[in-house]
């Protein structure tokens, strides 16, 4: 059976953050968590680098990080006047929601959970023992190292690949996507599903106020809810 004393995550995005809480919440372990980006500390790229409108495409009642508190997100929402069970909360919302979780996490645990604010860019392992070392060129050993890197940046499509255009943005996700553009101006995306759908908001949100063509091979939309 698998056991330690003092467990290292690389990562404080999503599941980095959800795996400190829970390590805290259910055993005896000590954690540090290892975030390069400490605003993203809790949020990770899905909820740091959302725009104000970019949306969950669940219901909060079925948001809980906590599976033993299924409507532990939906009651934190009320309790904010933020929404209800059926509310689509935003995406920066909810990583609102996982920071809060993490500081009362980190208020409850002490000292059993250390917060590093640095880049991993290396790990040595060995049977017993694991140890990541950080770009200043400090160690921190653990008994296990969990790798929780998150998304990583989009792979270049083939047909795209070497582009380097000032009319070609290869990362959906890069803040200020209307910068620049004016109202003749058109903006061609590639996939007409969510990450289109977030596209379109980001650039009605930065005041584009030109056409939006979106093309895809078979023309589908995302499905509505209910």
């Amino acid at each position: 059976m698998l056991s330690a004393d003092h467990v290292a995550i690389v990562g404080g995005g999503f599941s980095g953050t959800l795996l400190a809480i829970n390590l805290l919440r259910h055993g005896e372990a000590r954690v540090t968590l290892i975030e390069r980006r400490g605003d993203r500390l809790g949020r990770g790229l899905a909820y740091g680098a959302a725009q104000d409108d970019h949306v969950l495409n669940v219901r909060a009642a079925n948001m809980s990080a906590l599976p033993d508190a299924p409507g532990h997100f939906a009651d934190w929402l009320k309790a904010r006047a933020e929404g209800q069970d059926a509310s689509f909360a935003t995406r920066r919302t909810y990583g609102l929601y996982l920071r809060d979780l993490l500081e009362a996490a980190a208020d409850e645990a002490g000292a059993r959970l250390r917060l590093v604010e640095a880049e991993a860019v290396d790990i040595r392992l060995s049977d017993e023992a694991a140890a990541v070392r950080l770009a200043t060129g400090a160690w921190v050993a653990a008994d296990i190292a969990v790798i929780a890197p998150g998304n990583l940046p989009p792979h270049a499509l083939p047909a795209f690949a070497g582009i380097s255009h000032i009319a070609y943005a290869d990362d959906p996700w890069t803040a200020g996507l209307a910068d620049g553009l004016c109202g003749d101006d058109q903006v061609l995306l590639l996939g007409c599903g969510l990450t289109a759908v977030d596209c379109a908001l980001s650039l009605d949100t930065g005041g584009f106020a030109g056409r939006i063509v979106a093309v895809s091979r078979r023309g589908l939309l995302p499905h509505a809810h209910a």
